[in-house]
């Protein structure tokens, strides 16, 4: 075990104040629109320029130890606020590093920090509860745009296609990325149902030179049982024989002897017929789906309805079915509008609202936007290199944020949200003066991100200050114009879900670091010099 150095003092809660402050400043000058990009030398190959506040900052390690783990909690403030709602980390860096300076004041002239965190929390309660109640609803196509384009460092094609996505396809999961070599970022809006996965074997294709499956208005059996009874196929193609319409089964898997039972009535001509996959994720979901929108029934070993037991009216219908290398789409099938569809659409919405668990909503949601034809697909361009991997993560956190704004609204942006949400400190009552200087620490702190967004600007800081505390509402300053004015007419916007875990983090990474006063790291290595002489 290496050799530890303890700190312990009022001193050891100065360096590590010291270091969160560093850190935040880091990330800070990439804040705002008129953010800088910074430069971040790597070991291996050519630097990269990132105009992102917290991969600047994750870059940074600072050479006294315990100043370091200062600007650890930091970053780890700036994590819990992405993974939250996809956004908020620089301002919540920012926000917790000067609530912590502002504390660290009080308490350094003998404040007590039990109770400067009670006055802390008090204050965080009071400003979420305003952020929440000064939320207005944002539905509009220029408004998310502009969000997006902030929420995106401005690439206007990730911030132009997600704002038009999250319109059309608001439900969790139902929204694709990719990236792929084209030339341009494309909205992909999908015809019929399709899903990832082919023919069980290759020898059912049509088209050879495509290696395509294409039946033109196939009937459609679907199993949630592998293909396995030779004699459940063979009642199934002695009643599709007489039939003039193709016949395409839908399965998880096909046993060898069905399947050359399937490949010989294809070769002769009796039933034109093929097996077809499904998903190997969430595979009972597609295949309850499959069968909703074809109108078949399930076929289930387990309900007692086996395969053999099917009638002609059991079987669903397309207008169309292509399958092969992967890919399966059919084309056709019922519309939302029929009862069957849309009772089960209803089950699924109900279940979307019961459910609180993240990803069971995305796959929920997933299944809704599937069966209601609201589904769309983000493809972005992608010429293979490390860029297009990145902006098909900035897609999701966008997304994200989009899907957050149109939940519970948004506040005015800037910081400006943050500035008129102290005015609901003036109101509460503390116990004592040491509560007052930990509800006084986050006022200070709200006006941080304001004041650093005009200083990246190049604007005199406390000026662009005054001018928004003389206005009202939404009046701030834009700083990509640089000038005044109603931001929420201009669309300068935050998601107050953002805003709000931007704050709550903030305030709860600061008050876990009051109390301490001690902190225990790895002691400086001594190097040891030879000196030749040799002593008896």
């Amino acid at each position: 075990m290496s050799e530890k150095e303890i700190v312990v003092g009022i001193d050891a809660l100065m360096r590590i104040a010291r270091g969160a402050e560093r850190m935040a400043g880091v990330a800070a000058v990439t804040l705002g629109p008129r953010g800088r990009p910074v430069i971040l030398e790597r070991a291996h190959g050519t630097p990269m320029i990132s105009r992102d506040g917290y991969e600047a900052a994750c870059s940074v390690e600072f050479e006294d130890p315990v100043e370091n783990q200062g600007a650890q909690a930091m970053l780890q403030a700036g994590a819990r606020s992405r993974d939250l709602t996809g956004d908020g980390s620089t301002t919540a860096m920012l926000l917790a590093s000067a609530t912590l300076h502002e504390c660290v004041k009080a308490i350094v002239t003998g404040a007590n920090p039990v109770q400067v965190k009670q006055g802390l929390d008090r204050a965080t309660g009071a400003v979420v509860r305003h952020l929440r109640d000064a939320a207005q609803p944002c539905r509009q196509l220029p408004a998310l745009e502009r969000l997006a384009w902030a929420v995106s460092y401005g690439d206007q094609g990730v911030a132009s296609l997600s704002a038009q996505a999250i319109l059309e396809c608001p439900d969790p999961g139902a929204i694709t990325i990719e990236a792929a070599e084209r030339v341009q970022d494309t909205l992909l809006r999908p015809t019929g149902l399709r899903w990832n996965a082919g023919p069980l074997s290759s020898r059912f294709a049509s088209d050879a030179m495509r290696g395509m499956v294409v039946l033109n208005n196939p009937y459609i059996v679907v199993s949630q049982d592998p293909l396995d009874s030779t004699e459940d196929m063979a009642l199934m193609l002695e009643r599709a024989a007489p039939l003039t319409q193709p016949l395409a089964f839908i399965a998880p898997a096909i046993s060898a002897p069905v399947l050359a039972m399937l490949l010989s009535s294809r070769a002769s001509g009796l039933v034109n017929c093929c097996a077809i996959g499904v998903p190997e994720t969430a595979q009972s979901e597609w295949l309850q789906d499959i069968a909703t929108l074809s109108g078949a029934t399930l076929v289930q070993r387990l309900t007692g309805q086996g395969l053999g037991d099917l009638r002609i009216d059991q079987w669903g219908m397309a207008e169309r079915l292509e399958s092969g290398r992967g890919t399966t789409q059919a084309v056709g099938m019922l519309p939302p509008e029929e009862d069957m569809v849309r009772s089960h659409i209803q089950v699924m919405r109900a279940n979307l609202e019961a459910t609180r668990d993240a990803t069971q909503r995305e796959l929920i949601g997933a299944r809704i936007a599937r069966l209601s034809r609201q589904a769309c697909t983000l493809a972005l361009a992608d010429m293979g290199d490390e860029h297009g991997h990145m902006r098909v993560h900035l897609a999701q956190r966008t997304l994200q944020v989009l899907r957050a704004a149109m939940r519970e609204g948004v506040v005015p942006g800037a910081g400006v949200g943050l500035v008129r949400a102290r005015s609901s400190l003036n109101e509460l009552q503390h116990a004592s003066p040491d509560e007052s200087a930990g509800a006084e620490a986050l006022r200070v702190a709200l006006v941080q991100p304001l004041l650093r967004i005009a200083r990246n600007a190049g604007e005199a800081p406390h000026v662009v200050m005054e001018a928004v505390e003389q206005g009202e509402g939404a009046f701030g300053f834009d700083a990509e114009r640089g000038d005044f004015g109603d931001l929420a007419a201009r669309n300068v916007i935050d998601s107050v879900d953002v805003v709000v875990n931007a704050v709550r983090v903030a305030t709860r990474t600061a008050g876990v670091l009051l109390g301490t006063l001690c902190a225990v790291v790895d002691a400086p290595q001594h190097e040891f010099v030879r000196t030749g002489e040799v002593h008896d």
